[in-house]
Parts: structure tokens; sequence; C-alpha cells
């Protein structure tokens, strides 16, 4: 099966830190792919890149190919993305479409499409919110309806940062049960700090530390049987030194 996404050689260095290496990766085109790696590794600024956000060429150098669905992006990639901290405006918790460089038709549009959504992803208690103005919705309601909008958007693909940070662990537990259904319907490339929360969405793992890929393939597997030494270190620590595997 073609990856929904590859890099193959591609290399990324961002204000002098090497993020990618020669990286060859492959992207499924269903399930969670999570990527793991030490904090500061680079995680969200490849997110950023993969969402079409470019850099001056003093910030940012980067080389070799990427592939959407076996076929060379000759352009500027730009895939969709939920970022770490995303700005939350004083208006209806529909109208939140502010997703950068995305254009969107007509905000009212989209309130049924999302009441639908929120039926179909059984957020029920979600879809009591809909109209609601956004700063009166808690945290995990505000992702939720955020990570809805996402969905409504024409790609087959979605990046999202670090949707559950700060958040309680039943909360946390209702946005990754989402985001697992979304992704039965589109490819799902997720950063999240949190092991643990990996383990229970992501269906594929990529680990970077020191600018190279550690790891890569099923999240089952890696999570119960690491095949290398920075893989182990990192479930026990979550932290990589810098070797040879």
């Amino acid at each position: 099966m073609v990856p929904i996404l590859s890099f193959h050689h591609f290399s990324m260095r961002f204000r002098g830190k090497t993020i990618l290496q020669n990286a060859n990766i492959a992207i499924t085109d269903r399930g969670v792919t999570a990527i793991l790696g030490p904090s500061g590794t680079g995680k969200s600024t490849l997110l950023r890149y993969l969402s079409g956000v470019r850099w001056s060429a003093d910030e940012a150098q980067w080389s070799g190919e990427i592939f959407r669905h076996g076929i060379e992006c000759t352009e500027q990639i730009s895939i969709p993305l939920h970022p770490q901290k995303k700005k939350i405006m004083r208006q209806r918790a529909h109208q939140q479409f502010d997703y950068e460089g995305i254009e969107l038709p007509h905000l009212d549009l989209h309130a049924p499409q999302l009441i639908a959504l929120c039926m179909r992803f059984d957020c029920k208690d979600i879809a009591a919110k809909i109209a609601d103005c956004a700063d009166t919705l808690c945290s995990f309601e505000k992702v939720c309806i955020q990570l809805l909008s996402l969905f409504l958007l024409d790609s087959d693909m979605l990046l999202i940062d670090e949707p559950t940070a700060n958040m309680k662990a039943i909360e946390a537990s209702i946005i990754l049960n989402l985001i697992k259904k979304m992704s039965v319907e589109k490819a799902v490339l997720l950063v999240n700090h949190n092991i643990s929360q990996c383990k229970e969405v992501a269906d594929d793992i990529v680990l970077l530390a020191n600018g190279d890929v550690k790891e890569h393939g099923n999240a089952f597997e890696f999570f119960t049987h690491p095949s290398t030494d920075s893989g182990r270190e990192f479930l026990l620590s979550g932290s990589c030194q810098e070797r040879l595997e």
C-alpha cells in the first residue's frame, strides 16, 4: 500500500538545530502515527513545516523529498494542523476556524455539520455546546470542537500537536477517543509527550532523537519490545542519549 505521506532522505535544520538528518519515514493512510521524542527534538516544528509554515533561509534549511500518495510534492506542502496552543477568540464555538493558511467557506454553514459529526463520533454532550460562546467552554470542550472543525476540512490527513496538554485524565481520555475515531477515516500525525496516552491511541510510532529516526513502526511492538537502546531509554526516562544504533 502506498503511504499517504513519506519522507525520502529528508533533512531539516531549524535555528541551528538538526531536527532530521537523511530520514526515511512512511505514514500509513489510516490510523494514528505518534511522533515521540525528548523535549526540544523539533517535533512541533516538523508539524508546522508540514502545515505550510515557512521560515527565512537563515532560520531553517531543508532538503530531500516528500511524497503524498507516492507523488513527489513539487509545491509547498500544506496539511491542516491543530497547533499546540490554538488561539481562542470570543466567538461562537463553531466559529473557531482560524487555521493558518486554510481558506474556509462561510462559517455559519459549519454548525449543522459539526453537530452531525458529534452524533457520528458519539460526542452528544459537545453537540449541545456548538452554539455557545467559546470563552464559556472548558478546555477539553474547546479542543473537541476545534478537532471536529479540523476534520471538516478537505484533507485526508490531519496534524495534531499536544491536544491533551494540562488536561485531567478523564478529559484527555475523551479527546484521545475522539482522535482514534477520526483516524478511522483520516490519517492522523500526532505529537504528544504523554507516553501512556500514546500507548492508548497510537497505531504506529516515530521516535526522533538527536536528529535521527531511532524507531519507526508498530506502536504495540515499540511499547512492549523496543528494538533499540534509544527506544528502551526513552520509555524509561523520556530522554535519549546521543548514540549510534
